[in-house]
């Protein structure tokens, strides 16, 4: 279900996605037991975008 971004900062810091699941999920990959943030699909999309416009892509 959880898959890493293949894309990490200098520090190793990752974020994991469940993108597959409604609402889609994300965490801290280093904090497994933390809390989840949840994104409807429209504001997943507006995220995405405006991550992409910022220059700081994944492979999400």
């Amino acid at each position: 279900m959880w898959r890493k971004s293949s894309f990490s900062g200098e520090n190793d810091f990752c974020l994991e996605v469940a993108d597959r699941t409604r609402p889609i999920l994300v965490r801290d990959s280093k904090m497994l037991d933390t809390q989840v943030l949840s994104f409807t699909s429209a504001s997943w999309g507006i995220f995405i975008s405006a991550t992409a416009a910022t220059g700081n892509t994944t492979d999400s």
